[in-house]
This record gives structure tokens, sequence and C-alpha cells, in this order.
């Protein structure tokens, strides 16, 4: 038993990884997808599909030595008006190949409309949950992911999503600025080109639609993605914003929010303090702490304002912060909070009674579970 557990191990020793251990590429494909605009089916291995996807695993079988069909020529996709494109199945099943064939690049799209189509593709041939998270795990965590307008065949800006904000209308345009690098802005559409409104319609569109998305397939790092993008919008004053808040939080994506979401937000509100009963006055001096911030007034994390340079205002009943001499930019609102938990604590609290919530929510799923007396 010892000679043969060690002559065992000393050939996995000597073993060589090969991207195509596993791949499929000696084997005849046995499945033809049909698309529209595609002249040519894709060919790919059911045997392979399967393991990832429900509709391949129940389609009927093909005799022996015939190759089994998968047409989606009349597939059009949930709020989309043209079949399922060639792009967007041959992106799932790169994905889906690339986890048996490393050299096979398998990535979802960095623009958020594609990786949604490429979602909703995924969830209409009923791919796996754990497929699901990744594809959506892997397009949050990519920092070009981003949402593009199209103004005109040479002008379509592209917003990044990860740690950047978005304000305009000015004397010089669509402003971008950064928290990757906290420094000055820059302008991403010249003030010739701008069409705001446009630009605003378009995003919160996409954006609704993406949320809703990952609402209702319940995928937690793509929700966070967006929420933190439309946060970071916020920071500018309400009339120069991107994004339309009604369009993007419609009643379908409120209505299919995770329980988890829900419960995170009622926690964090309940935790936070009270932002009445205070009013600011006069001239206000601070550090920067996030880049987003700093960029909108040409700084760096960690500098300092200097004297004068930042006041308090009351303009319609809301906090303000201008900086003076930059054309409006760098109008920031500013909300007293009083009382609450730090944000350490408060972390560490809705951690714990989110612990506490999914611990009580699995106990009453077992048989016997639940302790509520019969009446």
């Amino acid at each position: 038993m010892d000679t043969f557990r060690g002559s065992y191990f000393a050939e996995m020793t000597k073993r060589k990884l090969d991207s195509s251990d596993l791949a499929y590429e000696e084997e005849a494909p046995d499945l033809r997808i049909f698309v529209a605009g595609r002249d040519e089916p894709f060919s790919a291995h059911r045997d392979l599909l399967k393991f990832y996807s429900l509709v391949i695993r129940g389609l009927p079988c093909a005799a022996a030595d015939e190759v089994t069909t998968w047409d989606l020529r009349g597939v059009v996709l949930e709020d989309e008006t043209q079949p399922v494109s060639a792009d967007v199945v041959k992106a799932w099943l790169d994905i889906i190949y690339s986890r048996t064939d490393v050299a096979r690049p398998g990535s979802p799209p960095s623009s958020l409309r594609e990786c949604v189509s490429l979602l909703k593709f995924a969830d209409f041939a009923q791919t796996s949950v754990p497929l699901l998270r990744e594809i959506a795990g892997r397009f949050a965590e990519d920092a070009r992911a981003f949402v593009e307008v199209i103004l005109s065949m040479d002008c379509r800006p592209r917003l990044l999503l990860h740690d950047c904000s978005y304000s305009g209308p000015s004397a010089l345009g669509l402003y971008q600025t950064s928290g990757m690098t906290g420094v000055e802005s820059r302008v991403l559409v010249p003030a010739a080109a701008l069409d705001l409104p446009r630009i605003r319609a378009a995003t919160s569109a996409d954006l609704e639609a993406a949320l809703y998305l990952a609402a209702r397939l319940d995928l937690p790092p793509l929700i966070a993605l967006l929420r933190s993008f439309i946060r970071a919008q916020l920071l500018m004053f309400n009339k120069s914003r991107v994004i339309d808040l009604a369009t993007i939080y419609s009643a379908r994506v409120l209505n299919s929010l995770p329980r988890q979401v829900l419960l995170e937000g009622f926690l964090e509100s309940s935790l936070v303090g009270m932002s009445e009963g205070v009013d600011l006055e006069g001239g206000v001096k601070g550090v920067f702490k996030s880049g987003l911030v700093a960029g909108c007034f040409g700084r760096r994390v960690g500098d300092s304002t200097a004297d004068g340079e930042m006041s308090y205002a009351q303009v319609q009943g809301v906090g303000l912060v201008l900086k003076q001499n930059i054309n409006g930019r760098g109008m920031l609102h500013l909300t007293p909070l009083l009382g609450g938990l730090a944000p350490e604590e408060r972390q560490t609290m809705v951690t714990e009674c989110m612990a506490r919530a999914a611990a009580a929510a699995a106990g009453s799923s077992r048989p016997g579970g639940s302790s509520r007396a019969a009446s």
C-alpha cells in the first residue's frame, strides 16, 4: 500500500497541467445553436453545457451519430425588441468553455447594457445560480465597467461605474471626477455636444433595467456596484446630476429587491444620526477623506482646505458647501448628522443583526424548526 501511494504521488508531481486537459477540442460537437443574423450555427458540446443549463439538459436527444439543434432565431429577451444576438450567445458559450479550458477567454463584457443582455440570456437558458452570480461578480469587479450614452456618431461618452461622479452642465461641458486618483475633474463631453437631459434619460434607463434584473435574480455584487455608482452621483447638486432617481427606483425594482438588501437598508437607516436640528453657518474647513470629494475640489485624499475656500450656505432649504470661482463646480450637499453609531460600530451591528436573521430564517425553514404554537 505504501509503495503504491509513493509511486502514485511521484507520478502526480511529474504531471504538467495543460490548458486542454479537460477541453472538448478532440471530441466532435453534438449541438448546433442557430442564432438570428448568423449564417452558420455555433457548434458546441452538449455534455458540457448540460451541466450549466437546464434548458440544454432538457433538449430532445438526437438519434445516435446525429446532432441536436437549439434554435434561438425567434427568441426575444425581456425588454428587448430584436432576437438574441450572436455576440450574447458567444459570450455565454465562452464563459462556460473557459471553465474547462484556461486558454479560452471567457469574461463578461464591460458594457452594462451588454452584460445585462448576457445575464438575461443566461436566465433564459436556466443557467446555474453559481454561474449567474459568477458572471455578475466578474462584471462588478471590472474596473472598466461602464454605461454608454450615444449622443451622436462621434460622441458616445462612457460613464465608468467604479468610483466616478459626473456633473454638468457648465461652461465647459460634462465633467468626470475620478475617486481613484482624487485629482481635478476632466471634461468628458464638451459643452457644444452636451445634451444633459438625454444623458440623464439614457443612463437612468440602463441603470433601472440592470438593477431590476440584479434584484430579480438576486445578484448581490451587481446590486452593490449599481448602488455605489448611484450614490456617487448624489454628490452633485440635483440640477447637474446625470441620473434621475424616480426612473431608476421604479416599482418593479422596489418590488423585486431581495430580502437581504431590504433588511440591510432598514438597519443602516435606523443606526445613523438625526439630520434635523442644527444648521451650520459661515466658513467650513476640512480634510478630504474621499477621492471623489477631493476630486471635486481639485485635491487629493489627505489634503486640507484653505481658509475661505469653502463656505456653507442654505439654498432653497438645502445645505450646500460652495467652492469659489469654479463656475458652480464643487457644489456639494452638506448634511450634519447628530448622534447615531460611528461607522465601524454601525457596520459591526449590521453584520451581527444580519447573521442572526439568516440563522433564524434557516432554522424556521427546517422541518419542525418553527416554535410557533398552534392556535
